[in-house]
């Protein structure tokens, strides 16, 4: 498979509850939405603070590799790689990362700009930021400068 050339890491947030788990998600990609495989190819669950690669729950002949396009938004997929975060960050729900989280989520994406050189110097962007969207939420939205002064702190050390 020949590799994409990624321009940034697009976050998300999956819109639902804080209790869906990784597989409800995956489940509802390729059961409801009729994909092959999860359109995200990593998602963040904030009740066990992991980040979990898609691949790993969806049968060993059907997997959305790393350098595969992804489902994450319309029509710009095929430069990008796509992050979520499990929950509805935006109102009438309002969910909030703790410090932990995001912490933990800018270790992450440090990883992931470590591996697939995003060439927008933004690194990261909002879904909303390439399109038509309130994703990731405005309480995650608000937080991408922080992630990325954390992920350039990461990739520093």
């Amino acid at each position: 498979m020949t590799k994409r050339k990624i321009t940034e890491i697009v976050i998300h947030h999956t819109a639902g509850s804080l209790n869906d788990s990784v597989q409800s998600i995956i489940d509802h990609h390729k059961k409801i939405n009729g994909w092959r495989a999860c359109g995200y190819h990593r998602i963040y669950d904030p009740k066990t603070k992991m980040t979990y690669t898609t691949d790993r729950f969806i049968d060993n002949d059907v997997y959305l590799d790393d350098f595969e396009m992804g489902a994450g938004v319309y029509a710009y997929n095929r430069t990008t790689v796509h992050y979520s975060i499990i929950g509805y960050y935006h109102p009438p729900y309002n969910n909030e990362l703790d410090e932990t989280d995001i912490e933990t989520i800018s270790k992450h994406l440090a990883i992931m700009v470590d591996r697939y050189k995003p060439t927008n110097e933004l690194m990261i962007v909002g879904h909303r930021d390439v399109g038509p969207s309130a994703c990731p939420g405005d309480n995650i939205y608000k937080l991408l400068p922080e992630f990325r002064k954390r992920i350039n702190e990461n990739l520093n050390k």
